[in-house]
């Protein structure tokens, strides 16, 4: 077995650690003979160093490889007795040409022996396992002392720094600085322990200021230590001085990438663009040269890897993916320096900016022509374009990042590259920088800065191509049509749709198809569904599956407005899975949100407000400033609705706030009319008055009927709190009862108004259900029953069998404790390798499979899991 793996990596450590469980586990084996070859670069320093671990002289003979076959036999031991033994040679990457012949020797002379080699570059002999170490885990997240101990490199990090400092701790403090120290070293351990041993003199901070300068500043002082693996540099300067000049040259150039590469990156940096403008017959003589050039550079690709200058990189794409490497950051910055002091260097970075820039056309929306792994090269690449003067291709690699930005964000980071091209680029042609206002606009939309987006959106009409001009113009609209002016929304879009035939563009087609469904949504209009199957269709065509997705995520938000809680469900637990198939990591914020709504309006309010929480935290991640603002009035509405006036009246004020920052008036007038609702409950008729008013100031004219309608029945709280206060509330409710349209085909928010009305009145809603309840289950759970309802057959339905036999088993050893998410999925799904949040979407999905089969009036979700209500009498059929 051969652990490689890049200088630092920790081969040495683990070697150590699988000797002694060896030692410890192998009744009567010899014990492991430990040959440290760090100081060796010769066969016959081997021979030497071999001899050294056994306590002998090293043998006088003619040249060291003439001693190999009585060296094996010796190391082999008595063949009577065959005694199991391990033999570790620890850093033989100087001498892995000698060291493969001792083992094809040893493996024939004595195979009961096993061999362990920790080495940079493999053996390459038969029978060899090849492990490649890879760093430490790293901290995620914003991280805190709890979460430096759940990582291996701040824990290791941690355990030097208090060897090195006896007073030293991990504080909250001081726990951030340590996750970013560990996160820019990657997590490969020598480069952490020597920046953790200098603790006893430096503080936190200055270790991770020094270690960003330089972390070769930091040194291993110990004696046993070899001269070339004393800093990172000299373990890295030995490696690239065995490298052959062509090896050299190509490493210098791939330290550009900031990302991962493949062989076609590689090739095309390391040769330079191939000149598609030539003229053909020219590429056609050149072509047989460049084969060959492609070939030379895969093979010296292959030799940087087995020597672990380049790691590869294992992804989660289809089988029959390139191979995909990258460099770790200590051995790119080492290269680095190198490439900037060389002749070349100008010619690797055009070469660079050329690769990126070829294949990015303009208009094109596409995330699929956007890999994950280029991204932060594309930036790089961006950068050194600017840097170069060379604008037009700054310009066509921004451009080309703006799929993969909206759809997985963050918006602030897209936003600022576009800034700086525009700042900076000012060479690019007029309809160039109308793409790129466009695409600015188009950002700062989904960010929630209406007012600049519109700006941009403006330039961008007056500046770009028929195609931009399109674009934009829809883009206005929607803007418009959100912000309640509905006719000059309609107006901009109906201008739009009536290009769309001379361009012929059926991508941009469905765009604005898609933003005139919205607006229609907004002014309540019946051809919403016909918009969007329209849209539907042109990104079918133009093999868009992202946008196909999100169209049928707004087709199943018709199922909300109209109150069809369960096909709302299926329809977006299965827009879940098709983002996750596309990579759209934005859509899942309205998705969750939506899914939350349907929740909040069966009554499953603790589902809902998880699901409002999950759609907060992708909008956060994305940076979705306006569907954040809307969630966070989503919630207000939910505290409304369960009764608690004093928590929804804290949460409005933020939360309008929040919407009037991105532009949104309509919505937040209607959580203010929240507030006055909340304000009218608890007594406060002056502050709930004012809050009404409020309300309708702020609704544009125009907007949309179904808030102005909500806001009417909001006002209303004022008049059922007075009817309560002078105990009429009966006659009051039975005089306006016959208008209730909570459970009609009426808007979501006007349906909202009208539960939250019957709370405040004290009439049962529909989903309460006041009587004494009873649930009976038969044998393994392979039926229930609630009440004198029908049982529900489950016996050919395995998962929901199980859920319900789980949340039976815990309510039969203690009633009342919740059952942890987690600890559902590990019991349901036993075994089974399944990623969280998968395995989270499934169990969801499992329990409202379960709520709509009847068990919802039985099944009580809290923050700490779900339960079967204890309150409930309980049956069982054995």
């Amino acid at each position: 077995m051969t652990l490689t793996g890049p200088p630092g990596i920790g081969k040495s450590a683990i070697a150590e650690a699988l000797a002694s469980d060896e030692a410890a586990d192998i009744a009567g084996a010899a014990p492991p003979l430990f040959v440290a070859l760090g100081a060796v670069e010769k066969a016959a320093g081997l021979v030497a160093a071999i001899a050294a671990a056994q306590g002998l002289p090293a043998p006088r003979v003619a040249t060291p490889e003439s001693s190999f076959p009585a060296l094996a036999r010796a190391l082999g031991g008595d063949p009577q007795q065959r005694r199991a033994s391990l033999l570790v040679f620890d850093d033989a990457e100087a001498v892995v040409g000698p060291l493969a012949a001792l083992v094809v020797l040893l493996r024939r002379s004595a195979p009961w022996i096993r061999v362990l080699v920790t080495s940079r570059e493999r053996l390459r002999v038969d029978a060899e396992t090849v492990i490649p170490v890879a760093p430490l885990g790293l901290p995620e997240g914003d991280a805190d002392v709890e979460a430096l101990a759940e990582a291996e490199a701040s824990r290791l990090f941690v355990a030097r720094a208090e060897a090195a400092n006896a007073r030293f701790r991990p504080t909250p403090e001081n726990a951030a600085a340590i996750a970013r120290i560990v996160r820019y070293l990657e997590g490969v351990p020598l480069a952490i322990v020597l920046a953790a041993s200098r603790a006893g003199v430096l503080d936190v901070a200055q270790i991770e200021a020094m270690i960003r300068e330089h972390i070769d500043l930091f040194e291993e002082t110990g004696r046993q230590v070899p001269a070339r693996q004393r800093t990172l540099g000299r373990a890295i300067a030995w490696s690239w001085n065995t490298l052959t000049a062509g090896e050299r040259s190509l490493l210098g150039r791939l330290s550009l990438f900031r990302g991962e590469l493949d062989l076609e990156a590689a090739t095309a940096v390391a040769l330079g663009p191939e000149g598609r403008d030539r003229p053909r017959r020219e590429r056609d003589r050149d072509r047989p040269r460049r084969e060959r050039d492609r070939a030379r550079v895969a093979q010296e690709l292959e030799a940087l890897h087995d020597r672990s200058l380049i790691e590869a990189v294992a992804t989660a794409e289809a089988e029959g993916a390139p191979m995909r490497y990258r460099l770790l950051g200590i051995i790119r910055e080492f290269v680095a320096e190198r490439l900037e002091t060389s002749r070349g260097r100008a010619a690797a970075e055009k070469a660079f900016v050329a690769h990126f820039a070829s294949g990015s056309g303009t208009h094109d929306f596409r995330i699929e022509g956007t890999s994950s792994f280029s991204v932060a090269n594309r930036e790089h690449a961006v950068s050194i374009a600017l840097r170069q003067h060379d604008d037009a291709r700054a310009a066509q690699i921004v451009l080309s990042l703006g799929p993969w930005f909206l759809a997985r964000g963050p918006y602030a980071r897209y936003d600022e590259l576009l800034g700086t091209v525009l700042g900076q680029a000012k060479k690019v042609r007029p309809k160039v920088k109308g793409e790129l206002l466009l695409m600015r606009g188009i950002t700062r939309i989904f960010s929630g800065a209406r007012n600049a987006a519109m700006r941009d959106l403006r330039e961008a009409l007056a500046l770009g191509d028929a195609a931009t001009r399109v674009h934009a113009m829809s883009k206005m609209g929607m803007v418009l049509g959100l912000g309640g002016h509905i006719e000059k929304a309609l107006a901009l879009l109906g201008k739009a749709e009536a290009q769309l035939p001379k361009l012929g563009r059926p991508d941009i087609e469905g765009r604005v198809f898609k933003d005139a469904a919205n607006v229609l949504s907004e002014a309540g209009e019946s051809s919403v569904h016909d918009y969007l199957v329209r849209a539907r269709a042109c990104f079918e065509r133009a093999e868009e599956p992202r946008e196909v997705a999100f169209v049928e995520l707004l087709l199943a938000g018709r199922y909300c407005d109209e109150g069809r809680v369960r096909e709302g469900r299926r329809a977006c637990e299965a827009a879940l899975v098709r983002f996750a198939e596309v990579g759209d990591a934005r859509s899942p914020a309205w998705t969750h949100t939506l899914l939350g709504l349907l929740e909040q309006e069966s009554g499953a309010f603790e589902l809902a407000r998880e699901r409002f929480d999950q759609a907060l935290g992708v909008a956060r991640t994305v940076g979705d400033a306006h569907t954040e603002a809307l969630i966070l009035g989503l919630t207000t509405g939910l505290a409304l609705e369960r009764g608690d006036a004093y928590g929804a009246s804290l949460r409005a004020g933020g939360a309008a706030v929040a919407l009037q920052a991105v532009g949104d008036d309509e919505a937040a007038a209607h959580v203010t009319g929240m507030l006055g609702v909340a304000q009218a409950e608890l007594g406060h008729t002056k502050a709930a008055s004012a809050a009404f008013r409020r309300a309708r100031r702020m609704l544009p004219e125009g907007g949309r009927a179904a808030r102005r309608e909500a806001l009417d029945l909001f006002s209303l709280a004022l008049e059922v709190e007075r009817a309560k206060r002078e105990e009429r509330i009966d006659a009051y409710w039975s005089s306006i009862s016959h208008q209730d349209g909570s459970r009609s085909g009426r808007s979501e928010e006007v349906r909202f108004a009208w539960r939250v009305l019957r709370r405040l009145s004290g009439a049962p809603n529909a989903a309460a259900v006041a009587q004494e309840r009873t649930l009976t289950v038969g044998a393994e759970g392979t039926w229930f029953a609630v009440d004198r309802a029908p049982r529900v057959d489950l016996s050919r339905q395995r998962v929901l069998r199980r859920v319900l036999v789980a949340l039976l088993r815990e309510r039969e050893r203690t009633p009342g404790r919740a059952v942890e998410a987690a600890t559902l999925v590990a019991r349901v799904w036993q075994g089974e390798r399944i990623l969280p949040a998968a395995a989270l979407n499934r169990l969801y999905v499992a329990l409202n499979r379960l709520r709509e089969r009847g068990l919802g009036v039985v099944l009580v979700r809290r923050p700490d899991g779900y339960l079967l209500d204890p309150d409930v009498a309980l049956r069982q059929e054995r």
